[in-house]
């Protein structure tokens, strides 16, 4: 993923926009941790290059189980997608 990021911003683009999806039923804390950590080492890649005029974009939908399909019976709470919610806002808000 890195090396994809430098190849990227080496051709002149600043700006990069990572998806995630969170809330899947075996995910823990420290798999949202690491999208976290993911995020700014993608950030430090591009400030090598452009300075502060790169910025990493993060969209981070939640999984949460149907009734209909497979995940049906997996727990979930909205505690633990919230805790989760929170932690990535915690650790990237304003981080450009």
């Amino acid at each position: 993923m890195l090396e994809t990021t430098r190849e990227v911003f080496s051709r002149g683009w600043r700006t990069i926009k990572l998806y995630f999806m969170i809330g899947h039923p075996s995910e823990t804390l420290e798999d949202v941790q690491a999208i976290a950590d993911l995020a700014k080492a993608v950030l430090h890649e591009g400030r090598k290059l452009h300075g502060k005029a790169a910025q990493v974009n993060i969209g981070a939908s939640t999984f949460i189980p149907s009734r209909t399909r497979r995940f049906n019976g997996c727990r979930w709470t909205r505690r633990d997608t919230l805790a989760k919610q929170q932690l990535l806002r915690r650790e990237l808000r304003g981080r450009a």
